[in-house]
């Protein structure tokens, strides 16, 4: 279970690719497990993070219209449950392709426990599961092209989550310094 948060850092690290346009991210509705709803809604919530850290990043939108049930090389960006590793909470899966196109698939791991608060509030509830919202945000930073800071545990882009936080909603200055060196 979380603690509330401390400071976050001005850690960050880069990818070595970016978003080149507006983009629409599609999310399966098809694969979200029981007792969550509009997940696209806590998508769309975790891409604004992004895009209000840096008015030159592309603006991505959540829309509910993918089928995909897996990654795949489609040039389409795509969220979903499904099956990952009892030990991995999230993946982002992420191509480029010479002409600079980039696509990310974030995959949400279907067997974990999950919430959705209803705001981030002092950044932790007391449940154990995982706010949907906290880890889409950690895992768009990394479609957004940003890669972990493995020292910093208060930053968005920082490598776990832990039951009931929700402060990794907003970004702390590293993931902002982050966002506005790559745009």
């Amino acid at each position: 279970m979380c603690g509330l948060p401390g400071p976050g850092t001005n850690e960050y690290s880069t990818e070595g690719w970016k978003v080149l346009g507006a983009r629409t991210m599609q999310f399966n509705p098809s694969t979200t497990p029981a007792g969550l709803a509009n997940v696209a809604s806590s998508l769309q919530g975790a891409l604004d993070a992004w895009a209000g850290a840096d008015a030159r990043a592309p603006r991505l939108t959540a829309t509910t219209g993918s089928t995909t049930t897996s990654p795949v090389a489609d040039h389409q960006d795509e969220a979903m449950f499904g099956a990952l590793g009892s030990t991995t909470l999230s993946e982002t899966f992420t191509w480029t392709w010479s002409d600079g196109d980039v696509e990310s698939d974030i995959v949400l791991n279907a067997s974990a426990a999950w919430f959705q608060a209803p705001s981030e509030g002092s950044g932790c509830y007391q449940v154990a599961a995982y706010d949907v919202q906290d880890v889409l945000a950690h895992e768009t930073g990394h479609l957004y092209g940003l890669g972990h800071a493995p020292n910093s545990p208060y930053n968005t882009m920082y490598p776990t989550a832990t039951t009931g936080e929700t402060y990794k909603r907003s970004l702390a200055s590293g993931d902002s310094l982050g966002i506005n060196s790559i745009y």
